[in-house]
């Protein structure tokens, strides 16, 4: 070899690492327990040390789809980063033809190369070094294979297309069979976590479980040894007769069809591949360019390649997981995140992305959203700055995880809280807004309404059959869903719901939620923001004056300020809600801040905020239309008696005359 090479072979001992960070693979564990293994090895630093790496491709490209052909190329490690991962300095050892993957078979083209290793492993071969002027005695050692998951596969004869696939848990694992997707999928990747972390106990996010499992057992070469000592292999292709006189070919085989082991890896003749501890690595770049395919795929509501598909939300349903994103009953859900908004700035003769390396997908998949990510790649679309949010309105995890799927976590309370009993005014207001405007209830709702237009006596107003529906149908509505023939059949969560909330509910001072912070009038007082300033839209029955009998629907914004955040327990499933009366869930609250009008004294001009973490893309939105209008602070007591149970809430239900 010529001196500046057989210098730089030297280089992985010689130079020496000073901050512990892992840059090459002498840095790793896996080297530093192989030099202790073998000290007569290591003793000599230009002994090589390889890497072996394959992966099958089409040479033809889209010519043809039946040909797969398979270079084994060896990467030495004993160069420094910047030229051991240099082409000039690969060696590529021979190329497996195709047209068929190799399969188990890719031992059979392995014999020669291994033959050499073991040669130069034991006896070694003389190599004059340039840089010394000297002879010395060359060995070289395989240090592990490099490969994609598939190519795992072939290489080690674990079998991944099962579901035991993960090699790491080896038999160790829960085997997940997605029934309308067809895959098997991995979901035991939490228990790798620590045994506190909050990731364990998030069963919603996950398969509907707790995580209590510790991690696997490492397993090292001679336990996996021992594992396929027995297996008994005939590799080449054998004839068999058909029916039809016809000759079928059948892959290597072993003693059983379906085993999670296929064969005796090869690489086990070489006498330290047992002790080897780190024998297959995946490789990243590849993978994590299949991550992003199927990322911005789906953002794109690719219909050929995206992830997001009727089939993948049906599964969740099967799981009982997410269920925001479960099928209706027509099997109809919203697919894709952001189709429209990233397809309109793609090239109008192809709505796709294309052209990607692996590298392109690497550099992309680092930066810290996806806005900035597809920003880059797709012109014209202004991206989110790269930097948290201010405001952190992302629930508790740990107590998310413990939420009611009727009533999901959103928002992150601020500060601490206190446990206070409701009044009777507060529980039978609160408790009839949320009856009126949750999405399971709708159809009893809409049920009592057509119960009080057929009932007896004079033909009501829809103004008075609302007003009914207020005031009776928190009464009705747990009678209805315990009637003995339908009983069976509600769930758990609506009866919970029909008994009300508890007595005692958390209050709060302040709680971030669709982006902004919102404070309480008690806690503004030795604030100089205004933080309690409340509005938003709602599809409301109106009629045009103390006269008119019908009552239309119409979109209205409401003004008010923010008197008390009170989270209400329904006896494990919590919501939070805005004191403001009428109540308002958090969910619906965006902010406002008043501004006195001095040419018309008691009335305040209402000013609309964004949230700072939301910039302006380009499109209309709809809150825009609602100029700041002037708002006149009022006393609800001025227009409503003490009979509170008359009180009009403001709901969400659509009405016919």
């Amino acid at each position: 070899m010529c001196s500046k090479i057989a210098e730089h072979m030297s280089w992985h001992a010689e130079d020496g690492n000073k901050d512990g960070n892992i840059r090459h693979p002498r840095d790793g564990k896996a080297w530093k327990r192989f030099d202790t293994t073998f000290p007569e090895f290591a003793s000599d630093p230009r002994n090589v040390r390889l890497g072996l790496a394959s992966d099958g491709f089409n040479p033809f490209g889209t010519m043809s789809t039946n040909y797969s052909i398979w270079p084994v190329v060896l990467v030495p490690y004993n160069l420094p980063p910047w030229l051991c991962m240099k082409q000039p300095n690969f060696i590529l050892s021979m190329i497996i033809p195709g047209p068929r993957t190799a399969g188990n078979n890719i031992d059979v083209y392995l014999q020669p190369l291994i033959k050499e290793l073991n040669e130069l492993w034991s006896e070694g071969v003389d190599t004059f070094d340039s840089s010394k002027d000297e002879m010395f005695r060359m060995r070289a050692a395989l240090m592990w294979t490099v490969s994609d998951f598939p190519g795992l596969d072939i290489l080690s004869g674990w079998n991944t297309h099962t579901g035991l696939a993960c090699p790491s848990c080896n038999f160790d694992a829960e085997p997940c069979r997605l029934r309308h997707s067809r895959k098997w999928c991995f979901i035991g990747h939490r228990r790798f976590l620590g045994r506190n972390h909050k990731f364990r106990m998030m069963r919603h996010r996950f398969d509907g479980n707790v995580e209590e499992r510790t991690p696997p057992k490492k397993l090292s070469g001679s336990n996996i040894l021992q594992q396929v000592k027995d297996i008994n292999v005939t590799f080449g292709r054998q004839a068999e007769l058909n029916d039809k006189r016809k000759r079928n070919r059948k892959g290597s085989v072993g003693e059983a069809g379906t085993q999670q082991w296929r064969k005796k890896s090869i690489f086990f003749d070489l006498p330290y591949w047992e002790f080897n501890s780190l024998r297959h690595n995946l490789d990243v770049m590849h993978i994590e360019k299949n991550v992003f395919d199927n990322i911005i795929y789906s953002l794109l509501n690719d219909k050929e390649k995206s992830k997001d598909h009727i089939k993948a939300r049906r599964d969740l349903q099967d799981m009982g997981i997410r269920r925001d994103l479960w099928p209706d009953e027509n099997d109809e859900c919203r697919l894709g995140a952001f189709p429209q908004d990233f397809k309109e700035y793609l090239p109008k003769e192809k709505k796709r992305i294309f052209g990607l390396k692996s590298h392109d997908c690497h550099i992309l998949k680092t930066l810290k959203n996806i806005s900035q990510c597809t920003s880059m790649v797709i012109q014209g679309i202004e991206s989110r700055l790269n930097r948290p949010k201010r405001v952190n309105d992302e629930p508790n995890c740990d107590e998310a995880s413990e939420k009611s799927s009727m009533f999901p976590q959103q928002g992150k309370p601020v500060g601490g809280s206190t446990i206070e009993p409701l009044t009777l005014l507060e529980k039978t207001q609160a408790h009839r807004y949320v009856l009126l405007n949750c999405a399971i209830v709708k159809p009893f709702v809409d049920e009592f309404r057509n119960h009080i237009r057929r009932s007896r006596g004079r033909k009501l107003s829809p103004t008075e059959v609302e007003r009914r529906v207020s005031k009776e149908f928190p009464d009705w509505f747990p009678k209805r869903i315990m009637n003995p023939d339908i009983a069976d059949t509600i769930s758990n969560d609506m009866k919970f719901l029909a008994q009300g909330p508890a007595q005692d509910a958390r209050r709060f001072n302040a709680y971030n939620i669709n982006g902004f912070k919102f404070r309480t009038l008690s806690r503004e007082q030795v604030s100089k923001t205004q933080n309690s300033r409340v509005f938003l839209v709602s599809d409301t029955s109106c009629v045009a004056s103390s006269t008119d009998r019908y009552a239309r629907q119409a979109d209205l914004p409401y003004y008010g300020k923010l008197e008390d955040i009170i989270e209400l327990n329904y006896y494990g499933r919590s919501l939070q809600m805005s004191d403001d009366d009428p109540y308002i869930e958090a969910s619906q609250a965006n902010m406002v801040y008043y501004v006195d009008d001095e040419t018309d004294k008691g009335w305040s001009v209402a000013v609309h905020l964004k949230p700072r973490d939301l910039f302006d893309m380009g499109e209309v939105d709809e809150e825009e239309i609602y100029e700041n209008e002037p708002y006149r602070q009022q006393e609800f007591g001025q227009f409503f008696d003490v009979d509170y149970e008359n009180i009009q809430i403001a709901i969400e239900e659509h009405m016919t005359e």
